[in-house]
């Protein structure tokens, strides 16, 4: 099996319209579409699409339903012009007792050389909606990396930033060490910048009990950190607050109020494009 756990550490800094950053440690998965079935069978801690202390579920990705991953991701490939991967590693938080907030999560799609071919980047925000930023792969990439793209900013994330602008993505290989990098630009200027480096390891049940049973919170933390950084750039900062807008993308899954889940939009357009 090709699945790991990754112990790393997250870090934000905004440099606009005030300098404001911090730094997290945490851990996370990179599952090979493949193994989940073995993992289900062989991990006495970890269920595939059912209820165990660490868990995965198919609905959380991608789109809406219980369709499996691979599946899925086949078919958002397919509207953005690409062939199905022959292989894909996912790289995400999984639940924790019924409970998962991911920022960003990232499929690695491999072709069947084992070539990495592109890289979907699956955004959330606090509101339940998600959006898909979809990076070939193939040109110019810095030392160290094996994806670099950009993207316009079609999706509201951050209260305190307009959806305005582009990113730039910089994501290295996935292991044994991963390195990515998001770099928000507005207004002519870098506004904003995130890197998340890991390291990985096998993901065994004994791997997966000993990372529990040091860090039994952190699954937990996102969500509270999230809010307190929001406070603090509100009420100290005193930063503006955004509205969240209505979608602007067909590639934005949006939660309507009173739903239990995503309304599922018309996966039909990307807008990306690669950078140097």
């Amino acid at each position: 099996m090709k699945s790991v756990i990754y112990r790393g550490e997250l870090m934000h800094a905004r440099t606009h319209p005030v300098r404001h950053g911090f730094r997290y440690p945490l851990y996370f998965y990179g599952f090979e579409l493949a193994d989940l079935p073995v993992l289900d069978r062989t991990l006495p801690l970890f269920g595939y699409n059912r209820w165990r202390p660490v868990a995965l579920h198919d609905r959380d990705y991608l789109a809406p339903g219980p369709e499996p991953l691979a599946e899925k991701l086949a078919r958002v490939l397919a509207a953005a012009g690409r062939p199905a991967p022959a292989s894909a590693t996912l790289v995400t938080a999984a639940r924790f007792f019924g409970h998962v907030f991911n920022p960003a999560s990232f499929f690695f799609c491999r072709d069947a050389a084992g070539r990495l071919d592109c890289v979907v980047v699956q955004v959330r925000n606090t509101f339940g909606d998600m959006h898909l930023y979809l990076l070939p792969g193939g040109g110019p990439v810095p030392p160290g990396y094996a994806i670099a793209g950009g993207a316009d900013k079609v999706f509201h994330v951050s209260p305190f930033f307009p959806r305005s602008g582009s990113y730039e993505f910089l994501i290295s290989e996935p292991s044994p060490e991963l390195d990515v990098v998001i770099r928000y630009r507005d207004g002519g200027r870098q506004v904003f910048a995130a890197r998340l480096r890991a390291t990985a390891r096998p993901l065994t049940g004994a791997a997966l009990l000993r990372t529990i049973a040091r860090r039994p919170l952190t699954a937990w933390l996102s969500v509270p950190r999230i809010v307190w950084q929001a406070a603090r750039l509100h009420w100290q900062r005193r930063l503006p607050v955004f509205t969240r807008p209505e979608p602007a993308s067909p590639m934005t899954d949006v939660r309507r109020p009173g739903s239990p889940r995503l309304a599922s939009t018309n996966n039909t357009m990307w807008a990306t494009r690669t950078t140097a």
